[in-house]
């Protein structure tokens, strides 16, 4: 990670954006405002709070909840591009943006599939969200970039095989991680390999820790781990019907320790 830092602090390649993320960071709600919008007793007193921050221009005219997400997610997206346009390695933001274009293939095979999806469509990742859906509704599968290609086919088979659109999200996540790691394998950059193997940890602990909390069986994780973690998915499969203190006791050292720890004496969420 210092190495990687190190090389962020380049001020010939990284100094302007540096420059650009610090004047940001200035722009960031302060603690007293975000509790004052937790405080707000509905949307024009919330929308009355942002009025004194950055945030004010976003949201001048909002009759409705539907357009403060519109036009938040347009917010985000014009730092997204404008931070882009300023980075002189792209491909960085290629790997920060592959988490939208799977959210929206997520959502647009959940509606050609389902009917219905509990989503909505991400402007922020590297293709187009429309497009992405057009290919998808209109069935032309082989057309979908290449590192998506397999799995949505994939997971069009394994929905009409077995009608659950969990299914769905399982083969979707799995390719969307193989990615990440192909891409940060390329990088040769020890932050951004350490940073995706502790993604596909934390998922694989979220699955491992849900089905645990809702007494879900054993064999209902067979095959949903995704491997690249630094925690092995046998050994998960291994502690998996051991006790709360055992389990706690296990991952004691580790950086997920508190994590395993406060999820399973909070139990079902």
């Amino acid at each position: 990670m210092k190495a990687f830092e190190a090389t962020l602090r380049d001020p010939l390649k990284y100094g302007f954006i540096n420059g650009r993320i610090t004047y940001l960071e200035t722009k960031l709600l302060t603690p007293h405002q975000v509790e004052r919008l937790i405080e707000a007793g509905n949307l024009e007193e919330a929308l009355r709070s942002l009025a004194e921050t950055d945030y004010g221009r976003v949201f001048e005219e909002v009759p409705e909840e539907v357009v403060v997400e519109r036009n938040l997610a347009g917010a985000l997206k014009e730092v997204f591009d404008s931070l882009e346009k300023d980075c002189p390695d792209k491909e960085l933001f290629y790997y920060f943006r592959l988490k939208y274009d799977f959210q929206n293939l997520k959502t647009a095979l959940k509606l050609r599939l389902t009917g219905e999806s509990g989503d909505t469509f991400s402007l922020l990742g590297n293709y187009r969200a429309e497009e992405l859906s057009s290919l998808v509704l209109e069935e032309r599968y082989q057309e979908l970039p290449e590192f998506c290609r397999g799995s949505a086919v994939d997971a069009v088979a394994k929905y009409e095989e077995t009608k659950n659109p969990q299914q769905i999200d399982v083969l979707l996540d799995r390719a969307y991680f193989t990615e990440l790691a192909r891409v940060s394998r390329g990088k040769k950059r020890d932050f951004i390999i350490s940073f995706t193997r502790t993604l596909i940890d934390l998922a694989n602990l979220k699955m491992f820790l849900r089905a645990r909390i809702l007494q879900k069986s054993r064999g209902l994780l067979e095959g949903y781990f995704i491997d690249g973690g630094r925690v092995e998915k046998e050994r998960l499969m291994s502690l998996f019907n051991e006790g709360d203190e055992t389990v706690v006791e296990h991952f004691r050292g580790t950086e997920y320790y508190y994590l395993v720890r406060e999820s399973l004496e909070r139990g079902p969420a």
